[in-house]
């Protein structure tokens, strides 16, 4: 379970489940299984597999209540599984109730890697909200506060909105140097703000470069392979290519809607 969690919180998704798989098929004693499914839950909705996640993370939940352990630590990742997915699907108030109830539970045992994942969230909710300054104030403030470092992909999560406000607010150049201090991960949220950036600042060259750097991945990375076929549409579009565009949008339209996505192509712009 600890390797899939350093694997998990590095990107490492596919060996992250492989581990998981082991701790879900072994015999032991239920809070490994809750343990194992809630992590499980996370990395499905991190890959975009909204719906898939959410099953895992409420049978996390129905297997802890029926073993007494409802309000236990270890299914404060279910929550912030459901958090997550009802954010991206479009419904933050439930979202905001599973964020509280994630908090919470992972303050039992001061977990850090749980309350590293929980104030990505939270940031997140705040942009989305309409609150992007109180967003980017807490961001600013747990920087200097002396909490631990932030995950690998946590932190990746964060300068990719931090660089968002700027975009919002019409300054790319500020955007492209909060990027540019960036010396960590490099996740489908660097790169989408990257892709961003470029398209605002029309730099037709530079946004090329990021869709066609933008690392291989296979069908479980979801949301990493329908974010680069948004930016690949764009590219389309600016060469004239009307007929391509619209058919890659299509089907990134189509996957969307099977997983009830809704911030993706908000957020994309």
């Amino acid at each position: 379970l600890g390797l899939a969690i350093a694997r998990s919180s590095r990107g490492d998704h596919d060996r992250a489940r492989g581990s998981l798989g082991e701790v879900v098929r072994a015999p032991g004693t239920p809070i490994w299984l809750v343990h194992a499914l809630s992590e499980q839950a996370w990395i499905d909705a991190s890959t975009g597999h909204l719906r898939a996640a959410s099953a895992t993370a409420r049978r996390a939940l129905t297997v802890a209540e029926d073993v007494g352990i409802a309000r236990h630590a270890a299914v404060a990742m279910a929550h912030l599984t459901l958090a997550r997915a009802a954010l991206e699907q479009g419904d933050t108030s439930a979202a905001e109730a599973h964020l509280a109830t994630g908090l919470v539970l992972g303050r039992l045992n001061n977990r850090d890697a749980v309350l590293s994942l929980e104030f990505g969230e939270r940031a997140h909710a705040a942009l989305i909200g309409g609150r992007a300054a109180d967003g980017l104030d807490g961001i600013g403030r747990a920087r200097v506060e002396g909490r631990p470092a932030f995950l690998p992909v946590v932190e990746a999560r964060l300068v990719a909105l931090e660089a968002r406000p700027h975009l919002m607010t019409g300054k790319p150049a500020s955007a492209e140097a909060t990027l540019d201090a960036h010396e960590g991960l490099i996740t489908a949220d660097v790169l989408a703000a990257k892709a961003a950036i470029a398209a605002a600042l029309g730099d037709t060259v530079t946004l090329r470069k990021v869709v066609d750097d933008w690392p291989a991945v296979d069908g479980d990375e979801l949301a990493s392979r329908l974010r680069r076929s948004i930016w690949d549409a764009v590219l389309h579009e600016r060469d004239g290519d009307h007929r391509t565009a619209l058919e890659v949008l299509g089907s990134v339209v189509l996957e969307d809607e099977r997983e009830g996505w809704v911030r993706l192509l908000l957020d994309e712009g």
